[in-house]
């Protein structure tokens, strides 16, 4: 019974960790360019 909740936290946390680093992403593009306006 532990395994099953162990793969799929897994999987959930793979997701959820390949979301952030999209919104990172994005995020890091917003602040070059906010960066690249100022100078």
């Amino acid at each position: 019974m532990e395994l099953p909740e162990l793969s799929f936290a897994a999987v959930v946390w793979s997701e959820g960790m390949q979301h952030r680093g999209s919104i990172c992403w994005e995020a890091q593009k917003d602040v070059e360019r906010k960066n690249a306006r100022f100078i």
